[in-house]
Parts: structure tokens; C-alpha cells; sequence
């Protein structure tokens, strides 16, 4: 079998013509198009290939962990299974993996049904200050959890760890977790843990938009500190899409969990398997197992760890040039591929997050609005936008690159004439120009699978 990049050939090119016509649309859109969306990357070649010479373990269907499978399984399939386990182990340096959740999501959700029992108290970080929707009452865990929050300093816009000690005092949660979703600078996972062992809470950090850098070596590993630490494994990582939850030195702490309608004193790993399968889901995807396990070790190479370094080199530069354009960036700079822009600074004009995202399209640029700390606006209009760097980064793209993109950016904002929170006028001629800037940086470092 031979891999193609052509859909010229694609099997359904005459079985069914509207699917493959908007897939055609969607390659063509993709190659005159930059991604600066935080949340999204582009899959390593050998991950491409371990999806598409790995298509027969879709077929395989099993539900349990290694050696306890309720269906008869092939030993390769689980002998994948292991490889993965052992690969994420080394990579993140922990004690316990499991491999099986199809997202970040369904870990966190499993993770909490581990850890607690209903009506236990959450302290978790604010959406409106840079956490993520999947650990708030807006998720599934809000259905049994009882969640408060903290934030960042008002004036800074930082963790204020003095403040999170003080409102863990006052909450006295079962777990605290930090999962952040736009908050671009380093955390001190240490700190938390001092917190959450001086009220006797579970610490749960949520990783996903870190967890490449973190196996690079440049974000801090929370798998030192942490009780419980989940991640996706196709932001930075630029792997498929599914979930990952480990374990360091804790994962053979008691806790106690219901079990099969009997609260008992189980392994914090057994739980966290429990959670998984039969609560969560069942079965798992073999294929994208097969595909996070070449991830894996290809994540413990050199060149990955040049990525991830470059990765945020280029953020650093996209935040500086925005500063120096009299754009406010959130925190004052980053520590990661993470920059988020405060729009509520720009003096004279009510631009929202809605507006720029909008604009920025047209000219070939997708990035996503985004709620800022202590932001009056709801998370469908904004206050913010939020850019990532690490699928630039995977086209190729540096420093000299990122200027460029970072002085487009500042040129449609600053062409923006806002009517009101949605609606707007610019100037039709820096859009033009501006898309033909952007196609040409696309044109020169096109995306792998693409070009």
C-alpha cells in the first residue's frame, strides 16, 4: 500500500461527490491559509503514516485494560496497548499511563470521578481567567461537583498563589485543579502542591495546551507534583487526536471511590482505570493508540525538543512585536506558544474579540476570540483574541516569519472601524494587501501533508 497526498485518486472521488468536494475545498482553503489557533497543530509524518498503515486496528474491538480484556483480542493489539503505556510513561517520566481516553475531556471527567464523590467541593482556575470549560459546573463533573474558583491578579494578570492558598483555606476542596486554556506563562506546580497538601486536597493538572512542551523540557512538568495529571495529545504535541492520564510517585495512594455501588480503599491507579472503563467509556480506539504510541517515542528525540524550543521562541517574538505595536498582550509577555491580546486597551475604539477574529480571516489568518481575565463580555463576543504558535512553527516558520505575520496582525487591527460588538468596517485595500502577504508565506512554507 502506498500513501498519497493526492485526492485525485481517493476511492470515493465517484461514490459520493459532495463528500469529496468539500474535502477537496477544505485542502485548497488549507494551503492559502496560517493557523495561529491555540488549540490546534500538525501531525509529525511518521504519525501520519501510523494512521494510515494503522487502519486495520479500527476494526479491533475489546473493553478492559491489558491483560484483563472481555473480548478474545489479537496479543499484537495489546502488546500496542503496553507499547504505548511504557513509551508515555518514559516520556513524561511517571509511574502510571493510561492511554485509552479519546480526549482530554473524557480524562478529566474520568479523573474526577476518581478522585471524589458527589457534592465534594472543586477550587478550580475561572474560565473568565483562563481555565477551561471541562473543569467548571459547565461540564459533566458540575452535575455531582461543587465548584468555586480563583483567578489571576487584576493588576498583572499572574496566579497569585498567596490568594489561592487563602481561598483553599476557606473552600477546603476534595481536589484543586489547574487547567488552563489561555494562560501563557509558567506555573509553579510545586506552589500548588504545598496548597493542596495544606488543606489535604488531590492536586489534578490539566496540561493539554502544555503537554509537547512539557516533553520537550521547556514548560514545567506538573508529574513531580501532581496527584493526577491529564493532557490531549494533538496541541503542541502535534499528535492525533485522544487523551492521556498519568500518574507520578501517588499512583499507588489510597483513596476511596464507590466501586460497583461499595465506597472501598482502592489504588489511586485502579481508580483512575475504574473511571475510565466501565464509567467513562468503552471501547478504546486502537488505531489512534497505535498512532499516539509512534508519537510518543518520536516526542523523546532531539529534533522534537528543537520544535517545542522553537515553539516558543516564535510565540515570544509574535508577543514582543505586538507590545512594540502598542498592542496589550495578557501577563506581559509568554512562556509558551500561548499570546493573548487585551483588546479593551486599544484607546479610542470597542473592538472585540468577535470583530478581530472575523477580520483576520479574511486576509488568510485564522485565530480565535477569547475571553480575558475579568472580561464584561460573554465568550461568544470577547474581549480578547488568542494566538498559538506551534502549528507555524511545524510549517517551518521562525523569527523573521513570525514579525511579519505579528506586523499583519497588527495592521488589520488597526484598520478596524467597529459598529457595534459584531459588526465592522475596514479598509478593503489593507485586506487585499494582507491576504497576499499571508498567501505568500503559506506558498513558502506550505503545510507537510498538504504540500
Amino acid at each position: 500500500m502506498t500513501c498519497s497526498n493526492s485526492l485525485d485518486n481517493a476511492f470515493f472521488l465517484k461514490e459520493d461527490k459532495e463528500a469529496f468536494e468539500l474535502l477537496r475545498d477544505y485542502s485548497r482553503r488549507a494551503k492559502n491559509t496560517i493557523s495561529l489557533i491555540a488549540s490546534e497543530s500538525e501531525l509529525w509524518p511518521t504519525v501520519y503514516e501510523a494512521y494510515a498503515y494503522g487502519r486495520p486496528l479500527i476494526n479491533e474491538t475489546s473493553s478492559d485494560f491489558v491483560g484483563s480484556k472481555y473480548h478474545r483480542i489479537h496479543p499484537e493489539v495489546e502488546a500496542i496497548e503496553e507499547l504505548a503505556i511504557e513509551r508515555a510513561k518514559n516520556l513524561f517520566h511517571a509511574k502510571y499511563a493510561n492511554v485509552q481516553p479519546f480526549n482530554c475531556t473524557t480524562a478529566n471527567i474520568a479523573t474526577y470521578a476518581a478522585l471524589t464523590n458527589p457534592d465534594d467541593k472543586v477550587l478550580s482556575f475561572g474560565i473568565k481567567e483562563g481555565g477551561h470549560i471541562s473543569h467548571t459546573e459547565r461540564g459533566l463533573p458540575g452535575r455531582w461537583l461543587k465548584f468555586s474558583y480563583y483567578g489571576v491578579d487584576q493588576e498583572t494578570f499572574k496566579l497569585d498563589y498567596s490568594e489561592i492558598q487563602r481561598q483553599a483555606e476557606e473552600v477546603k476542596p476534595k481536589v484543586i485543579s489547574i487547567g488552563p486554556s489561555a494562560y501563557s506563562l509558567k506555573i509553579d506546580y510545586r506552589r500548588f502542591r504545598e496548597i493542596a497538601d495544606s488543606v489535604n486536597a488531590y492536586l489534578f493538572a490539566d496540561i493539554s495546551h502544555y503537554s509537547g512542551l512539557v516533553a520537550g523540557g521547556n514548560f514545567p512538568s506538573p508529574v513531580p507534583h501532581a496527584h493526577v495529571v491529564t493532557m490531549n495529545t494533538y496541541m503542541t504535541l502535534s499528535g492525533g487526536k485522544g487523551g492521556l492520564i498519568l500518574s507520578g510517585e501517588d499512583y499507588e495512594k489510597k483513596i476511596k471511590m464507590e466501586i460497583w455501588g461499595k465506597m472501598k480503599n482502592e489504588l489511586l491507579w485502579k481508580a483512575l482505570n475504574y473511571a475510565v472503563h466501565p464509567i467513562t467509556q468503552s471501547p478504546p480506539d486502537y488505531l489512534s493508540i497505535f498512532a499516539r504510541a509512534v508519537l510518543f517515542k518520536m516526542a523523546m528525540s532531539d529534533k522534537f525538543k528543537e520544535y517545542t524550543k522553537q515553539v516558543v521562541k516564535n510565540a515570544r517574538t509574535l508577543s514582543n512585536v505586538l507590545t512594540k505595536n502598542k498592542l496589550k498582550v495578557v501577563g506581559g509577555g509568554t512562556d509558551s506558544h500561548l499570546v493573548t491580546v487585551d483588546l479593551r486597551e486599544i484607546v479610542g475604539k470597542e473592538i472585540t474579540g468577535f470583530i478581530v477574529d472575523d477580520a483576520l480571516y479574511k486576509t488568510g489568518i485564522k485565530a480565535n476570540k477569547e475571553v480575558v481575565p475579568y472580561d464584561p463580555r460573554s465568550g461568544l463576543i470577547t474581549s480578547g483574541v488568542r494566538f498559538g504558535s506551534q502549528k507555524i512553527t511545524r510549517r517551518g516558520m521562525k523569527e523573521n516569519e513570525v514579525k511579519k505575520i505579528g506586523e499583519v496582525i497588527t495592521n488589520v487591527i488597526n484598520s478596524i472601524l467597529p459598529v457595534n460588538e459584531t459588526k465592522y468596517k475596514i479598509d478593503k485595500r489593507t485586506v487585499k494587501k494582507c491576504k497576499k502577504e499571508i498567501e505568500s508565506l503559506a506558498k513558502e512554507y506550505p503545510l507537510p501533508i498538504l504540500s
